[in-house]
């Protein structure tokens, strides 16, 4: 192979490696935020600046908590008590899926503030047969 042949290769793939990260950039519509929601197998949920590149990891994470009565919250990953850096490290083979998260959210909002979100009624635990509640 001739110089001037592996030179225009080169130049053909960068191009096409640029311009799939172009195209995949325009891609994305305006109203996703740059937070995202991770699922792992674990039953664990992550919300944050999701990336997996060059690996699976979360900066700016938020854990959700469940309650032993079934009561949900969320609480940033900053202030566990051991202490975790500003980015954790995920097992790709353990993530079940992942979702961008809209600008308009409520969770995405509190996040920006770095407030927990209010506590959405619908993840309420259900209410046990035979009991009532008022509103």
């Amino acid at each position: 192979m001739s110089l001037k042949t592996i030179g225009a290769f080169a130049i053909v793939l960068i191009l096409l490696v640029a311009g799939f990260f172009i195209g995949r950039a325009l891609s994305r519509p305006a109203v996703l935020s740059p937070y995202s929601a991770v699922y792992m197998a674990s039953g664990d949920m992550y919300f944050g600046k999701f990336s997996r590149w060059p690996h699976a990891r979360i900066t700016d994470a938020w854990h959700l908590d469940r309650g032993p009565n079934g009561e949900a919250g969320l609480s940033p990953m900053s202030s566990v008590a051991w202490g975790p850096g500003p980015a954790i490290q995920l097992n790709e083979d353990q993530i079940i899926f992942w979702v961008a998260l809209r600008s308009d959210s409520p969770l995405v909002q509190a996040l920006k503030t770095g407030q927990a979100p209010p506590q959405d009624p619908a993840a309420q635990p259900p209410v046990a047969a035979g009991t009532t509640t008022t509103p």
